[in-house]
């Protein structure tokens, strides 16, 4: 951990204001240099001032401040999820890309798991550079294989969510599994050497980030965040494929109808796992 200055260039600043913010202005105290560097590219990319960037970090993102306060955590995660997201422009879309890519990763392996518990086999699995994948399996139940991937991703999300959150001693070594299984799905279920590549690269980011990061509490709970809010805001489009199956195989309802089955789904899912980590009424511990 470091003191990294990011804003020497502010000279301008009166004596007055440098005197009242001065650590804040020039340095962030105890900070970790991938951070640090991130919240540069942030200031510079969105245009942000400075001020507002430090006093985000001081507030929200010093770890010793933060360790009792997952309310807190959890919200700066998602304004950062959402300012990214839609006023990031093209350097949004880069920093969201691994999400778009575990996304995926999670959608096929969950219906790779839900033919696996039901007696399929996996035939093979692609996930391609522009976040769309694919898997193939042989056999097992389709009902469930199908509600696998919309609603076995969101439980994967959520549960990476509760395990950032609440399980400290099982942070690195849940990174480091979910590493291994890219690296399994890679090589087990071979689709094509582009999918291999992707899967086998995010694998090893991720054992790196395990091993050698200080915030690996903070990527979980991204992951997690980000990842099921991602879901609930692609439900017009990503499971559409999905639907269009489930509506042929189990009936009952139309496409349609499913598809806000499946959205409820979700965000109970969400909204009672936030009720575990923070509490059993979290509401409460916003105080606006």
């Amino acid at each position: 951990m470091n003191d990294l200055c990011l804003f020497p260039q502010f000279t301008n600043i009166s004596a007055k204001n440098r005197t009242k913010h001065g650590k804040y202005i020039h340095c962030f105290r105890n900070v970790s240099l991938p951070l640090g560097t991130f919240l540069v590219l942030v200031t510079k990319t969105l245009h942000l001032s400075p001020i507002i960037i430090v006093y985000f970090h001081n507030i929200l993102i010093r770890q010793s401040f933060m360790k009792d306060n997952l309310v807190m955590k959890t919200v700066a995660i998602a304004i950062v999820y959402f300012l990214l997201r839609f006023t990031g422009g093209s350097f949004g879309q880069i920093i969201l890309y691994p999400i778009t890519l575990l996304v995926t990763f999670l959608h096929e392996f969950g219906h790779a798991i839900g033919a696996a518990l039901t007696g399929g086999s996996i035939k093979g699995m692609q996930i391609n550079t522009d976040g769309s994948g694919m898997t193939t399996t042989l056999g097992g139940n389709q009902a469930i294989t199908l509600l696998g991937g919309y609603i076995g991703s969101a439980l994967f999300g959520n549960l990476l969510f509760y395990i950032g959150a609440k399980l400290e001693k099982y942070h690195r070594v849940t990174l480091v599994f979910l590493g291994g299984l890219m690296v399994f799905a890679s090589i087990f279920w071979y689709d094509s050497w582009l999918s291999t590549l992707i899967l086998i690269i995010y694998g090893v980011l991720l054992y790196i980030i395990a091993r050698h990061a200080e915030w690996v509490s903070w990527a979980l709970m991204f992951f997690g965040i980000a990842s099921t809010l991602y879901i609930i805001q692609d439900f017009n489009f990503g499971p559409a494929s999905d639907l269009m199956q489930f509506e042929s195989t189990v009936g009952i309802f139309p496409a349609i109808i499913w598809k806000y089955i499946w959205l409820a789904a979700v965000i109970a899912m969400f909204y009672f796992n936030i009720r575990l980590i923070l509490g059993r009424k979290p509401l409460k511990s916003l105080k606006w």
